[in-house]
């Protein structure tokens, strides 16, 4: 317990210097194959066209997105990740793909290339 009476894994995560309390910043995560960049606006048009093929959105919400609710669940997302600092969400990309991925959500020219399975060589 902190003595704010929380239990510390309650608390967001912190850098302490100087006497200060500063929160961690949602990281870029890498690997051989992929990057993943906390989501900020840049990646709305990719969530649009993700989201806008009925194809990719089958199985999560059984129809395609329109341009107005993805912009919605944007903004709701970007809300979430300033919430609790150094959480929230990515976008990933494959370095050197001209399409990449965005959470969960992985475009269909990619299904057969088994980026869903990252941790498979």
């Amino acid at each position: 317990m902190n003595p704010a009476g929380t239990p510390d894994a309650a608390r967001p995560m912190s850098t302490r210097g100087a006497g200060q309390n500063r929160p961690v910043p949602q990281p870029v995560l890498r690997t051989a194959r992929l990057t993943l960049a906390p989501l900020s606006d840049e990646h709305l048009d990719l969530e649009a066209e993700l989201d806008a093929d009925p194809q990719v959105m089958r199985y999560l919400t059984g129809r395609a997105s329109t341009r107005a609710e993805v912009e919605r669940a944007h903004q709701r997302r970007l809300a979430a990740a300033r919430e609790v600092p150094g959480l929230g969400f990515w976008a990933g990309a494959v370095p050197g793909a001209e399409q990449g991925e965005v959470g969960y959500d992985i475009t269909r020219p990619r299904w057969q290339q088994r980026r869903a399975g990252h941790e498979t060589p």
